[in-house]
């Protein structure tokens, strides 16, 4: 039985109401059948998470590097963004300050 450490996810029991941190166990069955699954460390009843076979496993290794891959697409993506929103905000404010020394010339030219 292998054991991984959850990401501290703390649940309540549905038999005893007891509040504990998530310790994700993985029970091995016949033909490369895993079985993911927790407990409750004070009543120990057990709730099944997932149960894979190998092609399963693959698919869900692909859906996380898609999901990663997606993540880091979104993350540029969204810094794009800003910097043109950047850019954008910068072209305004040049464009108000060239009007409004558009207006001084104008102003001084009227009084030469």
């Amino acid at each position: 039985m292998e054991e991984k450490q959850s990401n501290l996810n703390t649940v309540e029991c549905n038999e005893c109401n007891e509040q504990f941190i998530i310790n994700e166990k993985i029970r091995k069955h016949p033909n490369a059948i895993e079985e993911t699954y927790f407990e409750c460390p004070n009543c120990e009843y057990e709730y099944i998470v997932l149960v894979t076979d190998p092609p399963l496993r693959k698919e869900i290794k692909e859906i996380k590097k898609l999901h990663e891959r997606y993540i880091k697409r979104r993350s540029k993506a969204t810094a794009r963004s800003e910097v043109l929103q950047s850019k954008l905000e910068t072209d305004k404010v040049m464009q108000d300050a060239l009007e409004a020394v558009d207006d001084v010339l104008d102003d001084w030219n009227e009084d030469i």
